[in-house]
């Protein structure tokens, strides 16, 4: 009985391997391509106004807390909680439409903020 319950694990074992490899394989080589960093100019935005309509332009203000940019080309991208943070620092006393320059890296719809920098 020992025997057969070996054989049959032994056989289990080797089922599963090629599936095993296969999965390692895709973890290696995803089909999307890694997400470097990138630059964008634009305009900032409250992204909680973009949030309710996406066809207002959303000037920053005072009570503004989450923020997006405006690229100049039109689209519209949240920033994450450290942009967030970065920009309520950098842009401290200034409002309206405020001119950046963003770099970082794009998840889905949010930048990942890594610096921001005002526009002259």
């Amino acid at each position: 009985m020992r025997h057969i319950l070996s054989i049959s694990l032994a056989a289990l074992l080797l089922a599963v391997a090629p599936l095993a490899a296969q999965s390692d394989e895709k973890d290696r080589n995803p089909a999307t391509p890694e997400v470097n960093t990138q630059s964008w100019t634009g305009t900032l935005a409250d992204a909680d106004c973009k949030a309710k309509d996406a066809a207002q332009p959303c000037a920053v203000t005072a009570a503004t807390r989450s923020y997006g940019l405006v690229t100049d080309a039109g689209q519209f991208a949240k920033f994450d909680a450290q942009g967030n943070s970065m920009v309520a620092s950098e842009i401290k006393g200034k409002e309206g439409l405020v001119k950046v320059k963003v770099t970082g890296k794009v998840n889905k719809d949010t930048i990942q903020v890594e610096r921001i920098e005002l526009e002259q």
